[in-house]
């Protein structure tokens, strides 16, 4: 059996990347005045459409699969920038391929940091075991053949790529970055480790480890679509929280 990882991001704006320019503009709502009693904020989560991925889950029987030997597949969707530190995820690869030398990792996604991340991997010894695939408008296929996705960001808003991951059948691993910890059922369909600026990789093998076995688990993801996700992060869901909000009268002080 086969396991893998994958990591995403976005690139950098004016040299700040994009979590650090919300978080600032959200600072300078505060000061002005947005963040008091008087003027409420309403949150209407991001959503996935569902169904985009039977369509991209046929490409798995046109592209070629990974080694058979391989026991592990861990995945990292994400841009190659700052804020989703690409390199503590080969530093993660690294360190759990210490211990499991038949593990096999897999990065979807480009940026900035993608050929320093390259030459890490090399210098660390495990070019060979990183299949870094780059961009790529099939990433559903490269989802659908992990064992585990691992988030390693510093900074995010909600992370699509965690509820995607769920919903083809693939527990996740994350940092406590923005609202990850509210895309997933802890313990179930995936862990959340316990700081995102200073990453303990054991930690991070450790979480990895308890949820191999786990992927495409049909017990597991059938209940959690049914009782989690779709609930949460239906575009069905979304609409019927934006009318609810957007159609309150407006209540003058």
């Amino acid at each position: 059996m086969r396991r893998s990882l994958a990591v995403g991001g976005r690139r950098a704006s004016k040299g700040r990347d994009v979590s650090s320019q919300f978080v600032a503009t959200v600072r300078g709502g505060v000061r002005a005045g947005l963040g008091t009693r008087e003027a409420r904020g309403h949150v209407i989560r991001v959503t996935v459409h569902r169904s985009c991925y039977p369509a991209t889950m046929t490409l798995v029987r046109r592209k070629s699969e990974l080694s058979p030997l391989v026991t592990l597949k861990a995945k990292g969707v994400f841009r190659f920038d700052t804020d989703k530190r690409p390199t503590t995820w080969i530093r993660f690869a690294a360190r759990y391929a210490k211990t499991h030398p038949d593990a096999r990792f897999l990065l979807v996604g480009g940026g900035r940091l993608f050929e320093d991340c390259v030459q890490l991997a090399r210098d660390l010894g495990i070019i060979e075991r990183i299949l870094f695939v780059g961009h790529s408008t099939d990433v559903g296929y490269w989802m659908k053949k992990m064992d585990v996705s691992v988030l390693m960001s510093s900074f995010e808003g909600l992370p699509n790529v965690l509820i995607e991951a769920q919903y083809l059948g693939v527990p996740v691993v994350s940092t406590p970055a923005g609202g990850a910890a509210e895309c997933f059922i802890e313990g179930v369909t995936g862990h959340i480790l316990s700081c995102a600026e200073k990453t303990d990789l054991d930690e991070a093998c450790a979480k990895v480890q308890a949820l191999l076995g786990r992927a495409q688990d049909a017990s597991v993801f059938e209940a959690a679509t049914r009782d989690f996700l779709d609930p949460n992060f239906s575009i069905s869901k979304m609409l019927e929280n934006f009318l609810r909000i957007t159609c309150q009268p407006i209540q003058h002080a």
